[in-house]
């Protein structure tokens, strides 16, 4: 039965593929027939390497072959597909918080107590284990900065508990200020602690993020989806798990310190001393794990010049959204990225009739962006082309908020000609105004390295980020077609298709004159 829905969804997918339009303008109705049916309830939310997602991914595919777009996939396709390990927590998993003589003050399960804190899950060979608790401040070895945590400890085959982030200092010459470095990531502290012989992590949550329980309940129990790699198949990941407000209050209850003592310390810029907690954590993690097939949907519109045509600019969006929730609910991603993908595949449309790029510009789907964009990391590692990208315009959520603004992330973080191009091209053809508030390098929100542009950008890829922030609706039920602005998509849709073929026709590649840190 479940074969002949999908059967029938692919064949209703064909039929509404939006019929070829001669006019060499962007097309407002072409958008909407389009997202209409990607952010449908049929495609059930569109999670990476579902059926939905496979539907979508053909869709995208036998549109861009109606627009005349030659494949530029593995052998001959539209398709780049690769392998993910989809993982999730069966619902017989829980911790057990216990005295220590063993008796159990509290028995803690996933999403009420306690969620992941890492987008991986642990190791089967972590997954039944009773542990002692020891508290190493903020889990760092950092000798470039004479500063050790685990300094003078044993953590051997215990859990260390531990605080977010990393020291706060004003000094750039001490963990870079005020800037976040790879000391704060959580697989970090993880690595760290299992390298010192650690058998879990839990992390102390700072007071701001307890009010995000019920998003964190959400990614707890929704499934982890990784590119798999049988090398790193078994790579001993340790459990490193936050807790609730209520439960970490009840971890250190009776301690050295308590939850608010340890907030104040960190507040005022200090660490309080290790010290070992009188309570035992037992672990009994049941996971399900299976390995599934992904894919980016790829096509190429190939350059006039015989020089030029083997350089590349990319046109992306990710094409996955999150799914449905607990209930059933169908999340439809219309804005998020259903108004990105649409507008790149219209860009295309409407370049493909042109024809008057020299460089070739592909046209690039990616998969697993709300994974940890696994599709673009996919591609900017495997793709034969990459190496010969000149820029890459990054569309993720650009249908909603204020019609004649878009924010304008990235474009000068490598070079300062690609960014001079896209305010001209603006100016020059829909003079939106271009908000710069979060390319701000210390901008808390972080979204330069948040959507599918930054792999290319680590790849020292000149990049833009066009985004609208939208936020009421965001990966919620609520992010329907009727709340997109079809004016806005098709003037941030007229901005990148002209972009891509001003940057295909330029002379030289851009010249990178900025240095980026993390760039490879």
């Amino acid at each position: 039965m479940k074969k002949m829905l999908f059967v029938l969804l692919i064949v209703s997918a064909i039929k509404v593929i939006p019929q070829s339009i001669i006019d060499k303008k962007v097309n407002e109705e072409n958008l909407k027939a389009t997202l209409e049916f990607l952010a449908s309830d049929a495609l059930e939310g569109r999670e990476t390497a579902s059926n939905a997602e496979k539907v979508s991914a053909l869709y995208l595919a036998t549109t861009l072959k109606k627009y005349g777009i030659e494949p530029f996939g593995d052998d001959g396709t539209y398709f780049q597909k690769f392998d993910v390990s989809v993982e999730k927590f069966e619902s017989t998993s829980k911790l057990m918080l216990t005295d220590s003589k063993g008796t159990v003050i509290k028995e803690l399960f996933p999403a009420e107590d306690f969620g992941r804190f890492s987008r991986s899950y642990p190791d089967p060979l972590f997954s039944n284990q009773s542990t002692k608790l020891i508290f190493a401040g903020y889990g760092i070895t950092a000798p470039e900065y004479n500063y050790d945590d685990y300094r003078d400890i044993d953590v051997k085959g215990k859990t260390v508990v531990l605080l977010m982030d990393e020291p706060d200092n004003k000094d750039e010459a001490f963990f870079e200020g005020n800037k976040k470095t790879k000391y704060s990531e959580s697989d970090y502290k993880a690595e760290n602690a299992a390298s010192k012989g650690a058998l879990g992590v839990i992390v102390i949550s700072n007071p701001e993020y307890f009010a995000y329980w019920n998003m964190f309940k959400k990614f707890t129990m929704s499934e982890s989806i990784s590119i798999y790699n049988k090398e790193k198949a078994h790579s001993k990941t340790i459990p490193i798990i936050a807790l609730s407000k209520a439960v970490t209050e009840i971890l250190l209850e009776n301690e050295e310190f308590t939850l608010d003592q340890i907030m104040e310390y960190k507040k005022s810029g200090k660490t309080p001393a290790p010290f070992e907690l009188d309570k035992k954590l037992d672990y009994k993690l049941d996971i399900y794990s299976k390995i599934k097939k992904a894919e980016n949907v790829i096509g190429v519109i190939k350059g006039n010049d015989k020089k030029l045509a083997n350089e590349f600019v990319v046109l992306s969006a990710h094409y996955d959204h999150i799914g449905t929730d607990s209930e059933g609910i169908v999340n439809n991603g219309a804005d998020d990225d259903g108004s990105g993908t649409v507008s790149i595949l219209e860009a295309g449309r409407v370049l493909s009739l042109k024809k008057d790029n020299d460089r070739s510009i592909v046209i690039a789907f990616h998969t697993g962006e709300e994974k940890g964009l696994l599709g673009s990391g996919y591609l900017t590692s495997n793709a034969p082309f990459v190496k010969d990208i000149i820029a890459n315009i990054n569309m993720d959520m650009v249908g909603r908020e204020a019609e004649d603004s878009i924010h304008c992330i990235g474009a000068d973080k490598l070079s300062k000609k690609f960014a001079q191009l896209v305010e001209k091209v603006n100016k020059k053809t829909v003079n939106m105004v271009l908000d710069y508030k979060y390319n701000d390098p210390n901008d808390p929100n972080k979204f330069y390295y948040r959507s599918d542009h930054y792999n290319y950008a680590k790849k020292g890829i000149p990049i833009v980020f066009f985004f609208d922030d939208m936020k009421v609706d965001y990966h919620q039920p609520t992010d329907d077609i009727e709340k997109i602005n079809f004016k806005k998509l098709g003037k941030i849709t007229t901005l990148a298709s002209e972009l891509a073929l001003e940057a295909a026709n330029i002379e030289e590649r851009f010249p990178i004159d900025v240095k980026e840190r993390g760039v490879e």
